[in-house]
């Protein structure tokens, strides 16, 4: 037995929810997380490429008993080459339950190495993030407003000093 499915069992046996972010595709260790599954969520791009690989993962947990209870569309932009929310509802027959917006401060977090909630906590994509998380265990939460002020009125109050 490889390492992934040693850690995955111990995980499984002593947790009531755990997320696994594998790898996209199906090779052996996305293979390992969805055969570990109860439940799943298929995470994808608006994209045609995208979709066709969250196909065949449906398939394959579909195959192993494991229940797919939504779609997560990741890097959303408001462009009409991508697919709406309705046509992939249609092609996976699956829900929407979120969707993330394509946000820079997710590569700029990842170039600090810190989580982009932790780096921008006010950016729409954190708090489409924390929205998911807070839908999966049934609890509210409140999105974060970004700043009222603009960038050049920060700029006037810091050279200034007045806050």
């Amino acid at each position: 037995m490889d390492r992934l499915e040693s850690a995955l069992e111990v995980l499984v046996e002593n947790a009531d929810i755990l997320l696994i972010d594998a790898p996209a595709g199906l090779e052996k260790d996305a293979l390992a997380a969805i055969a570990a599954a109860q439940e799943m969520i298929l995470v994808t791009t608006p994209e045609v490429p995208s979709i066709s690989d969250a196909l065949k993962t449906k398939i394959i947990a579909n195959k192993l008993g494991v229940d797919i209870i939504g779609v997560v569309i990741n890097r959303e932009q408001h462009d009409k080459t991508f697919l709406t929310i309705t046509e992939i509802e249609t092609i996976l027959e699956v829900p929407v339950i979120a969707v993330i917006p394509d946000d820079p401060e997710v590569s700029r977090a990842a170039a600090f190495g810190e989580p982009l909630i932790i780096k921008n906590p006010k950016s729409p994509t954190s708090n489409a993030i924390m929205q998911l998380g807070a839908d999966l265990i049934g609890e509210e939460y409140q999105p974060i407003e970004p700043d009222k002020k603009g960038v050049i009125a920060k700029l006037v109050e810091g050279l200034l000093g007045r806050r």
